[in-house]
């Protein structure tokens, strides 16, 4: 009889385990940020979160062809086109704005659950520095922005590192 007790209590405790496991599951709210990368920080505009180096420059837009000093601009608030004679950038820059994206081809991506389209583009720079840029626009659908994101892959460019362009695209996420 003891015997029958304790398989019993054990398979109750194992049920109710797994019950409460299932209902914590199905009705934990799904987060709204990510983990902010060791020195960098958040960046919010309009309901979006992108994270970028903490020493990088926080300025509110201004039409520019370039910066001396990594930066991240906040704006434009309406689609403004701006064309720049193609030079290689000075320092990295990432726009949270309404630049217009039409006439490229891009891709459909889920960036941590905001729907986006993307489009990546790789530039090699003869001149000084001489250095790759990736340049990555990513329009998303669902908060009417596109951010713009253009990094050197070498540190020459201050704010440039391999694969950073692509690893400040992937912390995109909705903030409260």
């Amino acid at each position: 009889m003891w015997r029958i007790s304790v398989g019993a209590v054990i398979l109750c405790s194992i049920g109710l385990t797994a019950c409460t496991e299932a209902t914590t599951s199905k009705t934990a709210p799904p987060p709204t940020s990510l983990p902010v990368p060791a020195g960098w920080k958040t960046v919010t505009y309009h309901g979006v979160g992108i994270d970028v180096p903490s020493d990088w420059l926080v300025q509110p837009w201004r039409a520019t062809c370039g910066v001396e000093a990594p930066t991240v601009f906040i704006g434009p608030a309406k689609p403004f086109a701006i064309a720049c004679v193609s030079n290689p950038p000075a320092g990295a820059e990432v726009v949270l704005g309404a630049l217009p994206m039409s006439g490229l081809a891009s891709v459909s991506k889920d960036l941590n659950g905001i729907p986006a389209y993307v489009v990546t583009h790789d530039a090699a720079y003869d001149g000084k520095p001489g250095v790759a840029i990736t340049d990555i626009w990513v329009s998303l659908r669902t908060k009417n922005m596109t951010i713009s994101v253009s990094v050197g892959d070498s540190p020459v460019i201050p704010g440039g590192a391999p694969g950073r362009a692509q690893q400040i695209v992937q912390t995109i996420h909705r903030v409260p």
